[in-house]
């Protein structure tokens, strides 16, 4: 599908298209009706004083460089890519919700989604991941009781047709924190790197023998990609 629009939500997801709805933050995929990049879907606190999340979109040709060698690290296939813009979307020291963390569990993430215009890509760098899944007795803010029983982190792509998704393994647990950040689809701890403009996520590999399957749960069916096994 082609889009023109993204919107950068507080809770950690890039909408694709002319939406700013977030889904139900419990856990991906969100069934939530559009296109999804979320690096770090979550409970995220980017109040005044309780973390920053911001974000920009750069034409300038030192980062599309950047950017550009980055993506050649995963896709050496593309030496001919010429990127056209990126959007840097950060998360810095932000916590879950208020009162629902321990002085010290701040996550600090960041990611960039670039295109030449036919080719896209998604890049997730991992700085710090404190907290992945919390127990949240009762939801401080009226009316959103739905999220009383768990917070939970997850992280991966929805397609937005309500059928097809792609998670990281482990999502949704305690161990996602860790899966991101030791590890890597190429090669660096805490670095992931996508093609997101097919029919199909398809993940960078360091390793010629890996699939992608070993980074990512992909599922036809919101009860398939239940990771918490």
């Amino acid at each position: 599908m082609d889009h023109n629009m993204v919107t950068v939500t507080a809770f950690g997801v890039i909408s694709v298209g002319d939406n700013t709805g977030f889904g139900d933050t419990e856990c991906l995929p969100a069934s939530i009706g559009y296109g999804a990049i979320a690096p770090y879907f979550a409970l995220l606190d980017v109040r005044k004083g309780k973390g920053k999340g911001f974000y920009r979109i750069s034409s300038k040709r030192r980062e599309l460089r950047r950017a550009r060698r980055e993506v050649l690290r995963g896709f050496p296939a593309f030496s001919r890519l010429k990127l056209k813009w990126m959007l840097v979307l950060t998360y810095l020291d932000v916590g879950l919700v208020e009162g629902y963390f321990k002085h010290g569990d701040l996550n600090t993430f960041q990611a960039i989604v670039t295109t030449d215009g036919k080719h896209s890509f998604a890049i997730f760098y991992y700085n710090k991941l404190k907290w992945a899944k919390k127990d949240v007795p009762v939801y401080p803010f009226p009316g959103m009781d739905r999220f009383a029983e768990r917070a939970s982190a997850s992280a991966g792509f929805d397609r937005g047709d309500r059928s097809h998704f792609a998670l990281f393994k482990h999502s949704c647990t305690k161990d996602i924190g860790q899966v991101l950040l030791s590890e890597s689809n190429v090669c660096s701890p805490g670095m992931w790197i996508f093609r997101i403009d097919g029919p199909t996520i398809q993940s960078a590999g360091c390793d010629p023998n890996a699939k992608d399957d070993h980074v990512l749960r992909v599922c036809n069916k919101k009860e398939e990609c239940d990771t918490s096994n």
